[in-house]
């Protein structure tokens, strides 16, 4: 099993990084330990945890084949959108309590990615 997966930031990295894309074909909360870390994981998480920030999960995506989902990754990342992806930025601006933690990707959003 793979998981491609969406980091919230508590606050931005660099001035302008609030979100994380990844993927695993591990355990979701063992990669999560390891970007909690200040010596593994991303450079991006761990720039965020060294200057005191953290990070929730915002979506979460299955795959059975982790070649589908190191592609659906790569798709994802090329895409340059992650706030439009991220349930918790969605429920921000429509003014709602961004109570949001580990909801999956719908196939919605996944479509409108896809199509035109």
């Amino acid at each position: 099993m793979a998981t491609v997966y969406l980091l919230h930031f508590n606050k931005k990295v660099a001035g302008h990084a609030g979100h994380y894309l990844g993927f695993t074909n591990r355990k979701l909360e063992q990669r999560l330990r390891d970007h909690r870390s200040k010596t593994d994981g991303a450079s991006l998480t761990r720039a965020l945890i060294q200057n005191g920030g953290d990070f929730r999960v915002a979506a979460t995506m299955k795959f059975d084949c982790p070649y589908k989902a190191r592609a659906m990754e790569r798709f994802l990342k090329n895409r340059k959108n992650h706030s439009q992806l991220c349930p918790i930025c969605k429920a921000i601006k429509k003014g709602q309590p961004a109570m949001v933690n580990k909801k999956r990707f719908t196939n919605d959003v996944v479509c409108a990615l896809i199509l035109p």
